[in-house]
């Protein structure tokens, strides 16, 4: 297969001991990547020599794994299985506090309403690939069919689907006919509102979901008009307070968001209308903002002639005109915001996850905050204590980047590795193409080949790729590997798992991500 037109190849499968290998014609390996598909679960692992980013500071440190946990973050001794990351970053994995696994981020949601429960089950598989492949290591989803986002989250656990760690709600609580009422349960009144909170415990919901006003996207709702009333939203608090279970209020209004706060609610989803008060009646009672501008940018950005309904693009142009005040009320008050997207909207994808950070820091928060809310915010809103951060006994959920995300906001995008409950579950192969190659490059086959059925027990240290066949130029490189005297050199990228076109015991064919 052709990788690109001014580079001709083919790929080979062969049996490797898990790693990448890079074959000349001859079958020279001139490149092993540096991040072994390997059983580290069980055994230790070191990510050895990176720059350490979190919430915290900034530090050179190793990082020990075992068990899929933190072990040790600093002068990290021996090891099962080791990777250098010199010149790397390694983050947290990001933690997306909002987003509905069942939609399939197509122009109008109401095509997914007939949809049946198997084919949700297989888009929510999609879509939890999507946000682990992006760096997502937790998501907590607000609104699905039925219990299906909890039951994904179980099958993660039990290891019979990979994706983020997930928590959810269930279904989320409307009034009649309100928002979102084609996957909520409906309620009306204080009494049935407490009933349908504590059914939703019942099943094992992590959050209760509420809509406190309208919303963008069903038809008759106005987006900022008051829905579910104070009573009934005191009522679904206080089902959820013996548990200790946080609650989550889909408002836009400045009066909705108003009376969710006076119940108590532990999060304000949208808050697109806030005002002065609001924004300190945040900070005063301690409550979350989680913004979700990759809902409204996905919208207006695309409109009705990408097939959105012309309400929602009407409602959601309205919406983006206050949203900017929003911010600079938030800002100003300096409430606490935690991440999320409202993924599975219209062209709100989740491969695009890492986006919400630009999209904040375009707003006016800074990345070394954007890196604070969709880490050990997020972190704290989901009451998970041990996730968020890079420290000992906290869950191995980790990053690989090419740069400092609190310098770079851009580094987010294309983890080279991505680490959950620590398996590597992801990784980036970057190459360079350049257009003044050896003699021998020139008219040579480059093969790539790969195993990720190969698991390597055992003693194993890998480096940073770097050519391995003698007399040649370092026309192929690996990820900030470069040779300074070479000219015209750019970067290609090829990720092994999700560009996989075809795969079988003969064949792998990349695609390059352009």
């Amino acid at each position: 297969m052709i990788l690109n037109p001014e580079w001709p190849g083919e790929c080979s499968h062969l049996i490797t001991d898990g790693a990448l290998t890079v074959k000349n014609g001859q079958g020279d390996a001139c490149w092993r990547n540096p991040f072994p598909v390997t059983d580290i679960i069980e055994s230790m692992h070191v990510i050895r020599g990176g720059t350490v980013v979190d919430a915290e500071r900034t530090r050179q440190a190793d990082v020990g794994i075992e068990n899929g946990r933190i072990t040790a973050v600093g002068d990290v001794d021996g090891g099962d299985t080791e990777i250098d990351v010199s010149g790397l970053v390694v983050a947290p994995g990001l933690i997306d506090s909002h987003v509905h696994l069942t939609l399939d981020g197509g122009p109008d949601p109401a095509a997914t309403h007939d949809m049946s429960d198997f084919t949700a089950s297989y888009r929510a598989t999609a879509n939890l690939a999507a946000a682990l492949k992006a760096g997502v290591t937790t998501i907590r989803d607000l609104g699905s069919r039925g219990p299906l986002a909890l039951d994904a989250g179980d099958a993660i656990a039990d290891g019979l689907i990979r994706g983020p760690r997930v928590t959810a709600c269930g279904r989320a609580i409307v009034m009649t006919g309100g928002h979102g009422h084609w996957f909520g349960r409906e309620a009306d009144g204080p009494v049935e509102a407490r009933t349908a909170a504590r059914e939703q415990l019942k099943h094992g919901a992590d959050v209760v979901k509420c809509m406190a006003t309208g919303g963008v996207l069903t038809e008759d709702a106005v987006t900022g008009a008051p829905e579910l009333v104070p009573e009934e939203l005191e009522a679904i608090v206080d089902a959820a307070a013996p548990t200790g279970t946080p609650t989550a209020a889909h408002a836009h209004g400045a009066e909705g968001i108003k009376n969710a706060i006076r119940a108590g609610i532990s999060s304000i989803e949208h808050g697109t209308y806030m005002d002065r008060e609001a924004a300190e009646m945040l900070v005063d009672t301690g409550t979350y903002w989680v913004p979700t501008a990759s809902a409204l940018h996905g919208i207006v950005e695309n409109g009705v002639e990408a097939g959105i309904p012309e309400s929602a693009v009407e409602k959601a142009a309205d919406a983006a005109d206050y949203f900017t005040d929003a911010w600079e009320h938030a800002l100003a008050a300096d409430v606490d915001i935690a991440m999320g997207t409202d993924a599975g909207t219209p062209f709100n994808l989740f491969r695009d996850i890492p986006q919400e950070l630009e999209y904040m820091t375009e707003y006016g928060l800074t990345p070394d905050r954007a890196l604070e809310a969709a880490t050990v915010n997020a972190a704290d809103l989901l009451d998970l204590e041990d996730v968020g951060r890079v420290t000992e006994d906290y869950r191995a959920d980790l990053l690989v980047l090419e740069t400092d995300p609190t310098e770079d906001i851009t580094a987010w995008r294309d983890p080279v590795a991505v680490f959950a409950a620590g398996e590597q579950v992801s990784w980036m192969l970057i190459l360079a193409e350049s257009r003044q190659l050896s003699p021998r490059w020139n008219h040579e086959t480059l093969w790539l080949s790969f195993d990720t059925r190969s698991r390597h027990r055992g003693s194993s240290s890998t480096q940073l790729p770097r050519p391995r066949c003698s007399g040649e130029s370092a026309s192929i490189s690996g990820l900030r590997q470069r040779n300074p005297s070479q000219t015209g050199t750019k970067r290609k990228r090829f990720n092994l798992f999700s560009d996989i076109i075809s795969y079988s015991l003969d064949n792998v064919h990349l695609a390059p991500i352009v």
